[in-house]
């Protein structure tokens, strides 16, 4: 999770920050936080 998290604060997919990420692993797991961190930064890039 550390490391994913160092790569999206220094190549970042959209506009919420590396830090959701952290807070989404924890509120579940990096299954979930994965693919919802994604699509909450690709959503609007139609």
């Amino acid at each position: 999770m550390l490391l994913l998290a160092y790569y999206f604060k220094h190549h970042p997919i959209g506009k919420y920050k590396w830090y959701w990420l952290i807070i989404l692993s924890l509120l579940g797991s990096l299954l979930f936080a994965l693919p919802f961190y994604y699509w909450l930064n690709t959503k609007d890039k139609k």
